[in-house]
């Protein structure tokens, strides 16, 4: 879908800015605190899991850097 990685990161971070901005307008009358369990870190309320996903994204970008600097890595 993307032509580069770089066109995919900005849409990552559009991605992860537009996720951040919907859990800050939930309204006082959601139930921001119901929890849906991570196989790992167990269960996680909404904003857990958005602040989560930006890491879990975070780890992605750095692995595929850490990939791309490898010996041997093809050439763009």
């Amino acid at each position: 879908e993307y032509a580069t990685l770089a066109e995919a990161a900005e849409a990552a971070v559009a991605a992860q800015e537009e996720l951040a901005a919907f859990v800050n307008r939930l309204s006082e009358a959601s139930n921001a605190e119901e929890t849906y369990d991570h196989f790992l870190f167990g269960p996680l309320n909404c904003r857990e899991w958005a602040v989560f996903q930006r890491v879990h994204d975070g780890d992605h970008g750095g692995q595929i850097e850490k990939i791309k600097a490898a010996d041997g890595f093809p050439g763009a």
